[in-house]
C-alpha cells in the first residue's frame, strides 16, 4: 500500500465521522437547553434524531463499498471503525430516541426531568467518547505504520480533553449522587435495603473503572498536562478514600452499628467528600487556565 492509498483510505473513514458529527446539530441544540433546566423543543429534538438516523444510514451504506487495502494495519483500522459504527448504531437507533421520548414526556418536570435527561445523555456520550478514543488510537497506529503525518490542532485537542473530563465527572457525580441518597439513612440508624446499597456501590466502582479506561486514552494525548494531572488526582480520591468510606456506609446497611460507630463512619465520609471537593476545585482551576489559553472552550 502506497502512502497515497493510505491517505485516501484514512480520508474515507474520517469523512464518515465528520458527517456523523455534523448530523448531531439538529438534536444537540434542544438537548442543551433541556440539560440547563429549560423545556427544550421536543419536536425539534425528534426531527433532529431522525436526521441523525438518516445520516448514519447513509454512512453505514457507504462503508459497505469501501475497499480495504490488503494490509494488516488497514484491516485493523477498518475493524476499529466498524466497532465505532456499532456504538453509533446503538446511539442513533436506541439511545437518542429514548432521550427524545424523555424530553417529550409531560409527566417529567423540574429537577427530576433534568436529572433523567442528564443521566441518560451522559451515559450515551460517555460510551461514544470511549469508542472515539479507541478509534483515534487505531487511526494513530495506522498513520504511524504508513508514514502519514496526523497534524493535531492544539485547540481541538484541548477541547477533547476538557469534554472528556466534564463527561467523566458528570458520570461519576451521577453514580455518586444515587449511592449517597440511597445509603445516607444508614448513618442515622435507619433501615436501608442492603442488596440495593451493595448494587449501587458496585455501580459506583464500575463507573470508576470505565472512567479510568476512557481517561487513559485522553492521558496519552500529551495535551494540557496540568488539567490531566488534576483529573487523575480527583479520580484517585474517588477510587480510594471516597469508595472506602461508601463501603463502610454500605456495611452499616448490612450490619446496624452503635451510634459511636455510625459517627465514625459519618466523619470518614465527610472527610472523603471534602477531599473530593478540594480535588474537584483543582480540576476547575486547571480547566479555567485552559480556557484562558484557548478562549471560547
Amino acid at each position: 500500500m502506497t502512502t497515497a492509498q493510505a491517505v485516501q483510505f484514512n480520508e474515507r473513514l474520517a469523512l464518515a465521522n465528520r458527517e456523523l458529527n455534523d448530523s448531531a446539530t439538529g438534536w444537540a441544540r434542544p438537548m442543551a437547553e433541556a440539560l440547563k433546566g429549560g423545556r427544550g423543543d421536543p419536536a425539534a429534538m425528534k426531527a433532529g434524531v431522525a436526521q441523525a438516523g438518516q445520516a448514519f444510514a447513509r454512512v453505514k451504506a457507504r462503508m459497505l463499498s469501501v475497499s480495504v487495502p490488503d494490509d494488516d494495519s488497514a484491516r485493523a483500522y477498518f475493524a476499529a471503525h466498524q466497532r465505532f459504527l456499532a456504538v453509533e448504531d446503538g446511539i442513533v437507533n436506541r439511545q437518542l430516541p429514548t432521550l427524545a421520548e424523555l424530553m417529550a414526556d409531560a409527566r417529567l418536570t423540574g429537577p427530576a426531568r433534568t436529572f433523567a435527561l442528564s443521566r441518560a445523555f451522559t451515559a450515551m456520550v460517555f460510551e461514544e467518547q470511549q469508542a472515539l478514543h479507541a478509534f483515534a488510537g487505531a487511526q494513530a497506529a495506522f498513520a504511524g505504520a504508513n508514514g502519514i503525518r496526523m497534524d493535531v490542532d492544539p485547540r481541538q485537542a484541548a477541547a477533547s480533553v476538557m469534554q472528556s473530563c466534564v463527561l467523566a465527572n458528570q458520570r461519576i457525580g451521577t453514580a455518586e449522587q444515587g449511592l449517597t441518597e440511597l445509603v445516607r439513612p444508614a448513618l442515622d440508624g435507619k433501615p436501608v435495603a442492603a442488596p440495593a446499597a451493595e448494587a449501587a456501590l458496585a455501580d459506583y466502582r464500575q463507573t470508576l473503572v470505565e472512567v479510568r479506561a476512557m481517561l487513559a486514552g485522553v492521558d496519552a494525548s500529551g495535551t494540557v498536562p496540568d488539567l490531566r494531572a488534576a483529573e487523575r488526582a480527583l479520580l484517585e480520591v474517588d477510587a480510594g478514600p471516597l469508595a472506602e468510606a461508601f463501603a463502610d456506609v454500605v456495611r452499616l446497611a448490612r450490619e446496624p452499628a452503635p451510634a459511636e460507630r455510625r459517627a465514625q463512619v459519618r466523619a470518614a465520609l465527610a472527610a472523603a467528600m471534602e477531599r473530593e471537593r478540594a480535588a474537584l476545585e483543582k480540576v476547575r482551576n486547571a480547566a479555567q487556565v485552559v480556557s484562558l489559553e484557548f478562549p471560547g472552550l
